[in-house]
């Protein structure tokens, strides 16, 4: 059973679209959104948004206008901008982190563990862990995870034939699995724009909720690894097209709804 989809985790993913897909007309966008929300009595949501500095509300002429925080921009995108994740440089050499702990240690390895998966890091052998970005010893939490600096080793270089770039990509993570996952958050993008010609507020909630969780879903098990590393057949560039897609003709439907009620 998927879980109920949060106020605000709807409510950011719908202002995302409104306030940075379509981005040349954001103020009259958000006006139509701030209809929208009369209509499905949610003020009170959105001042929840607000309060948690998520969206910020200004007055123009004794009206409300709303627009997301930087804050809430990051959330909407699922706590991560994937664009700047993928536009940015790489030297072209790998980190790889190598660590020793005893064997009985199973809880701290845990811990390790989770933390590599959260920063992204790729899984070459149990521990042995990869990144394409710089790694120094203030990016490693090594107090919070109660490992000492002797534990953990750090080695920077580039592969030598045969090994390839493209190798260590698909060795160190599964983009098969990734490729399933942005695949889903595709379909349910592509459902998305039947909304377009109405449908009952429950179903736009679900439809919500479901293509929130896909998108949290691909998100959370992709590096996000600089353009020039990524594989030939990977989906997740096409997933945010295909999203801003969806969100941008619902904005555009909202706006004339909008008009067409005033």
């Amino acid at each position: 059973m998927k879980p109920r989809v949060k106020s605000n985790d709807w409510l950011g993913l719908f202002l995302w679209g409104l306030d940075i897909l379509m981005n040349p007309n954001t103020q009259t966008l958000l006006e139509s959104f701030e209809s929208w929300n009369y209509r499905n009595h949610l003020r009170a949501d959105l001042k929840q948004l607000g309060r948690s500095g998520m969206v910020e509300c200004r007055k123009v002429r004794n009206e409300s206008k709303w627009r997301l925080s930087e804050s809430g921009r990051l959330v909407a995108f699922g706590g991560i901008d994937p664009a700047s994740q993928w536009s940015r440089k790489w030297d072209g050499r790998w980190r790889l982190l190598l660590f020793d702990l005893p064997a009985r240690q199973q809880r701290l390895r845990l811990s390790l563990w989770r933390w590599l998966r959260r920063e992204r890091f790729g899984y070459l052998q149990q521990s042995v862990w990869i990144i394409p970005d710089t790694i120094n010893e203030t990016s490693i939490p090594l107090r919070q995870l109660k490992l000492t600096p002797e534990s953990l080793t750090v080695i920077d270089g580039a592969p030598t034939p045969p090994d390839t770039n493209e190798g260590i990509v698909q060795s160190a993570w599964d983009f098969a699995l990734i490729n399933r996952h942005y695949k889903t958050a595709i379909e349910l993008a592509t459902v998305g724009r039947r909304f377009v010609r109405g449908g009952k507020p429950v179903e736009m909630r679900k439809w919500l909720a479901d293509e929130r969780t896909a998108w949290m879903e691909a998100i959370t098990c992709d590096p996000l690894l600089p353009e020039v590393l990524l594989p030939r057949d990977y989906l997740g560039q096409r997933a945010v097209r295909e999203r801003q897609i969806t969100f941008s003709i619902l904005s555009g439907a909202l706006l004339k709804q909008n008009k067409q009620n005033n």
